[in-house]
């Protein structure tokens, strides 16, 4: 019996939002994806709150979406862990924090906060930088902050009055600035984490600190937004010292890994971003080599950096403690104060076990989402995972090119699904996520327009061969990118609920308009769903570690 290929299809950052003019998709009218609301089974799922392991009304994104689709269970996030520690008080006696504030006072020394300023709870929070630089005033213990500013997940202008909010008090001052484009980058583009590093240990360009307001605004007056200010030291500030703490606070792991590493293990700086393991290490169907595997690992000196590191000079600095908040690579061998909670099931696990070979493809934006995250956290590929990793154009202004790789990825899927190799493809389109960031309103429109012409050429496929396609999405983003009262800019992410489309011959039908509406009026589920459904596709019994149900009897 041949191969029956499901294909699982991510349209990052699309979800189901309101009919005006704030909402992109609503505009461009997609008739693509409107004719699969009209002849297929369709629904609404849950992809922010509690729905996802976040507090009720947060906002989802890429890392949770994918982690609770590829775990087919709700997983709790980092991000209410630690807020539910700080309230009720553990978070003060946690050891990996504790660890830096004694490291300090024993050597006379400071502690650096270093991580991104937000008012988004996706990669940081901003309670817990709150709670950090309090914990300093309880130990009396000075502390550099390193802030990282954000216009992504934050409003894009919204640096300085994040800044005015911060807790003040005399132990405290504000170190340098740098957006996150340089800071939090992690595609491997190390001349931008260079600047960055180098103003974290007191090497970079250096302004008075009467001028930090004017450093933003000479940004802004570039027609640039917070993620692009240029790194800099504030003062007379001399950076990070021998004998100092630091504490990376980001919560996510994959941004702020490479500027990490540069003091933690920067070995790991030359190695790529992902790993995959398989029986011969080709792609059976293209002879592509799969990602190489990470494994390499120097010798550290005693503060656990590698001294062979070439990506750029580094410091070599004594007696530093280093702590992260969450555990950003299992090679990292530094105390962190939340480490992972275990998955010992996920969709990648399962078709392993069972014999099935699968494929992911997706390009260089979102790579880390469709094998790490959907892999429950596991850097190296399973048996008979293949990967195929399409790199972003290297550009600043994303919304120059609303296409971004979406044609490189539909030919990569449409090839793979017409060779019938695969009994599973995970592909995902960063189009809708990356241009909403961006708030350039036409650059929308041309995005979705993009990413409804590939889902027609996909869906012609999947019916042509047989096979069996699942769209959804992980989290909302394009389909609000201004307020509609203010008609301000909107470029985080949104609580929004996201659609679920599933699409093979025999289930396509036409439906009536009431059907059509009701699809989008009602949740019928959770991202934790979709891989429960897959199993149910594929005869494959649902491990008892799986919470997610299937959506087969609801959506059909």
């Amino acid at each position: 019996m041949s191969k029956r290929t499901i294909a699982l299809i991510i349209l990052d950052g699309w979800g189901i939002g309101s009919a005006d003019e704030s909402n992109p998709i609503h505009i461009i009218n997609p008739q693509n994806i409107n004719y699969l609301k009209a002849n297929f089974p369709s629904g609404m799922l849950q992809a922010s709150g509690i729905g996802v392991g976040l507090p009720w009304g947060e906002e989802g994104n890429s890392e949770v979406g994918h982690l609770n689709l590829g775990a087919g269970k709700i997983i709790y996030q980092n991000y209410p862990r630690i807020s539910l520690a700080i309230r009720d008080k553990s978070f003060f006696e946690n050891p990996a924090l504790k660890g830096a504030f004694e490291h300090a006072k024993k050597n006379n020394s400071s502690i650096n906060l270093i991580g991104l300023l937000s008012e988004g709870n996706v990669h940081s929070s901003f309670e817990h930088l709150s709670a950090l630089i309090n914990f300093a005033e309880k130990e009396k213990v000075k502390i550099n902050l390193h802030l990282f500013t954000d216009g992504r997940d934050s409003p894009p202008y919204s640096a300085l009055k994040l800044l005015n909010r911060l807790p003040r008090n005399e132990f405290m001052r504000l170190s340098s600035l740098s957006g996150r484009f340089f800071a939090m980058d992690r595609e491997k583009h190390w001349d931008r984490i260079q600047k960055a590093y180098a103003v974290l240990t007191g090497e970079g360009p250096m302004i008075e600190i009467e001028n930090a307001e004017a450093h933003i605004k000479k940004t802004y007056d570039k027609k640039l937004n917070d993620e692009f200010i240029e790194p800099t030291r504030i003062g007379n500030d001399n950076g990070i010292q021998n004998n100092d703490a630091l504490i990376f606070f980001n919560f996510r792991e994959d941004r702020i890994r490479q500027i990490a590493s540069a003091f933690i293990d920067p070995v790991r700086g030359e190695t790529p971003v992902a790993s995959a393991s398989t029986s011969n290490g080709v792609d059976p169907v293209r002879g592509e080599t799969p990602v190489a595997s990470a494994d390499a690992r120097a010798h550290r000196t005693s503060n656990g950096v590698d001294k062979d590191f070439k990506n750029f000079p580094i410091k070599n600095f004594n007696n530093l403690y280093i702590a992260t908040m969450t555990e950003y690579d299992k090679n990292f061998n530094v105390p962190t104060a939340y480490p992972p909670d275990k998955i010992e099931a996920c969709l990648a696990k399962i078709l392993a076990d069972n014999g099935k070979n699968q494929l992911r493809i997706a390009e260089t934006q979102k790579y880390p989402h469709i094998t790490y995250f959907f892999n429950g956290m596991k850097e190296e590929a399973f048996k008979n995972e293949y990967r195929v990793l399409i790199p972003s154009k290297t550009i600043i202004r994303q919304e120059e090119h609303p296409e971004m790789m979406a044609g490189e990825i539909t030919t990569r899927i449409i090839e793979s699904i017409g060779e019938n190799a695969f009994d599973f493809i995970l592909a995902n389109y960063a189009n809708a996520d990356m241009i909403a960031h961006t708030g350039n309103y036409e650059a929308c429109l041309k995005a979705v327009k993009i990413i409804d012409e590939q889902i027609g050429k996909i869906t012609k496929a999947v019916l042509e061969s047989n096979a069996v396609m699942i769209i959804t999405s992980d989290h909302g983003n394009m389909e609000r990118v201004f307020d509609p009262l203010t008609g301000e800019p909107e470029t985080r992410h949104n609580p929004s609920p996201v659609p679920i489309y599933l699409v093979a011959k025999e289930f396509q039908r036409q439906k009536t308009e009431a059907e059509i509406r009701q699809s989008e009026k009602e949740s019928i589920g959770v991202l934790a769903d979709v891989t429960p459904t897959i199993l149910e596709l594929m005869g494959i019994s649902k491990p008892k570690e799986m919470s997610g149900r299937s959506l087969l009897k609801t959506l059909l």
